[in-house]
C-alpha cells in the first residue's frame, strides 16, 4: 500500500510517464484492495504531504464513491490549492480536493 502512496507522491516526477498512464495504474492496483486495505490506505495516507491527500481523495471519491474521505478532507488546508495538469480528465471533483 505504501508503493501507491509513494507513487502518487512521486507522480511529477516519473521519468517518461504521463499523469494519463500512471494515474490509471494506480486506480486499477487500488481496485484490487479489500475495503479495510482502502481504510488502512487512508490513514497512512496522513502521514504524507498534502498534495498525495489531496489526489488520493480525489480519486477515492471518483472511483469509489462509497469510500469515506473525510479524513483526508479535514487533513487538507482549504487556502491551497494544488496545479497538476491535466487532472480534469482523472477525477470529477477537483474542486473539492483543492486542484486549479
Amino acid at each position: 500500500m505504501l508503493e501507491l502512496l509513494d507513487a502518487l507522491m512521486d507522480i511529477r516526477q516519473i521519468p517518461d510517464a504521463s499523469l494519463l498512464t500512471v494515474v490509471p495504474l494506480v486506480v486499477a492496483k487500488m481496485k484490487e484492495l479489500h475495503l479495510s486495505h482502502l481504510n488502512r490506505l487512508i490513514r497512512l495516507a496522513l502521514e504524507y504531504p498534502p498534495f498525495t491527500r489531496a489526489l488520493l481523495g480525489a480519486l477515492l471519491t471518483t472511483h469509489f464513491p462509497e469510500q469515506k474521505t473525510e479524513l483526508l478532507q479535514a487533513s487538507l488546508n482549504p487556502l491551497t490549492r494544488y496545479q497538476f495538469e491535466g487532472i480534469e480528465t482523472l477525477v470529477s471533483n477537483k474542486s473539492k480536493w483543492y486542484f486549479k
